[in-house]
């Protein structure tokens, strides 16, 4: 081997540990900078938490593991709530998103008030946007567990007649997951709560004109069909 080849192997094995070298803390500087951002998601001021989310969001999935970890290790409502906000979007299919938002909506978050509502209907919200969300969704209808239920409830049939508003370029899976949980709405119009039957009324009556024509189709049956028994209220 000549001096020249020599040189020329010895200048391509520094350049090769120096990019290696830069992967390596550049890759150490952006899980740094994902930790920072999920701590601001905790923070009490809307505006640097959502500035966060957008940073997040703008990663992608591969954001998603250290989304989980956070949510799962998080006890608080508002940390989570954001943290999978920004999973719905990088991961939607992430099995962790459905059951979480449930305890959320729920109420069942430590060191958070129960009283903040608009945070648990925001988290309902989150839920109509994933197949898993809206078949939670579903049976969340009938949650009537005593001093908590009416408002799970009640979340629930908002965010049914949110989700019929916005039919538009929406995914076979969600679509499939609507349809089934149809039958769960038409039954929510026999609840004693006026709020929650009025409301899966309005829902139902929505979904008549989605584009979808499985939707369309059987919530017009469903609309026709007669309301079954008020069931109980709570």
């Amino acid at each position: 081997m000549s001096e020249r080849d020599c040189h020329r192997l010895g200048t391509t094995a520094l350049l090769l540990v120096s990019l290696y070298a830069f992967f390596v803390a550049l890759g150490r500087s952006q899980e740094q900078n994902v930790v920072a951002l999920l701590e601001e998601l905790k923070q009490n001021d809307d505006a640097r938490a959502e500035r966060a989310e957008d940073r997040l969001v703008k990663m992608g999935p591969q954001v998603g593991p250290a989304l989980v970890a956070f949510v799962q290790k998080e006890k608080g409502c508002r940390g989570r709530i954001f943290a999978l906000g920004v999973l719905v979007q990088v991961d939607p299919g992430n099995p962790v998103i459905a059951p979480e938002l449930v305890r959320i909506v729920q109420g069942l978050c430590a060191f958070s008030a129960r009283k903040d509502y608009m945070m648990r209907q925001g988290a309902a919200a989150l839920m109509g946007m994933t197949p898993e969300g809206i078949e939670a969704l579903s049976r969340l209808l009938k949650d009537y567990r005593f001093g908590r239920g009416l408002f799970v409830r009640r979340s629930a049939a908002f965010t049914f007649d949110e989700r019929a508003k916005a039919m538009d370029d929406v995914s076979p899976q969600v679509v499939g997951a609507i349809i089934s949980a149809l039958p769960s709405l038409a039954e929510a119009r026999a609840d004693k709560d006026h709020v929650v039957a009025g409301t899966a009324e309005e829902a139902l009556e929505r979904f008549t004109r989605a584009p979808q024509k499985g939707v369309a189709e059987l919530a017009s049956r469903l609309l026709r069909a007669r309301a079954p028994g008020r069931g109980p209220t709570r």
